[in-house]
């Protein structure tokens, strides 16, 4: 190197000094505090298989939130329906059918969670988008029934789905919200799925919110499928309708047959 010329060894140097940094830098890089996870959505099992023996079952939902949220919405529903039901009424004294009732892309299972239990939701598009309440299911029912002379039937179709446990406002202690220790917050929650849970896919959406107001949105799916007997007997049941039928008539018949059979023996003796 000549140290002759003090200007061309001074850039030397330079230069040198700033290509010893930028390695130190990209070796050792500055420490820097740990970034908050982003929101996520986990669901556990994503697929379910109704047996012979299935008698319902849980699906756990794990989320992260912005620690900004300080209330949660989880909703659970389950494949649209088209439903046909019969209105009942009294004619001349008698209870008797009096219309049919026609519902169109009702969800089959439907679940809502939130925490604290009276938190809301400020904005009604999204209420109404993701069929957050019994209100919204409601004003659904009144909107496709608008000639019903009692749009109060709605509670009674309420109240046939509760009792199957298809329909259902979630305790509060089904799950929690808590501070994460890495930022943010969690929920976690277990969601009980009844034995007539139909197949198909079910969509979970968890809503964080900041004072009724949406903070975080987050989406995910599992799927209810039939197997063995049952998933034969259902698709006989929806696919071969006319099969089923005669099937199910000459089950029965054989039944009938085999139970006076056993009967007849018992008084010969």
């Amino acid at each position: 190197m000549d140290k002759s010329n003090p200007a061309t060894f001074s850039r030397l140097k330079w230069v040198l000094t700033g290509i010893l940094f930028q390695l130190i830098v990209n070796v050792c890089p500055v420490p820097a505090g740990e970034a908050t996870p982003s929101p996520s959505l986990d669901l556990e099992p994503v697929r379910i298989n109704q047996g012979l023996f299935y008698q319902g079952g849980k699906v756990m939902v794990q989320a992260r939130i912005p620690a900004s949220c300080n209330s949660v919405v989880v909703r659970c529903i389950g494949p649209r329906q088209n439903i046909e039901l019969m209105e009942k009424g009294r004619v001349m004294g008698l209870w008797m059918n009096v219309r049919e009732i026609h519902l169109e892309q009702f969800p089959s299972i439907y679940l809502l969670w939130a925490d604290p239990a009276e938190c809301e939701i400020e904005s009604p598009d999204i209420k109404r988008e993701y069929l957050i309440g019994y209100d919204i299911l409601k004003s659904m029912w009144v909107e496709q029934q608008p000639h019903s002379s009692n749009p109060d039937k709605f509670d009674d179709f309420l109240k046939l789905k509760e009792e199957d446990g298809l329909y259902r406002i979630l305790p509060t202690s089904v799950g929690h919200i808590r501070d994460a220790q890495k930022g943010g917050r969690e929920v976690e929650i277990a969601l009980p799925l009844a034995a007539k849970a139909e197949p198909g896919r079910y969509t979970v959406t968890v809503i964080g919110l900041e004072n009724g107001r949406a903070g975080s949105m987050l989406e995910g799916a599992f799927e209810i499928s039939k197997s063995g007997l049952p998933a034969l007997l259902y698709e006989l049941a929806n696919q071969h309708g006319l099969e089923y039928g005669i099937a199910a008539a000459i089950l029965a018949t054989l039944s009938g047959l085999a139970i006076g059979l056993v009967f007849s023996g018992k008084t010969g003796h």
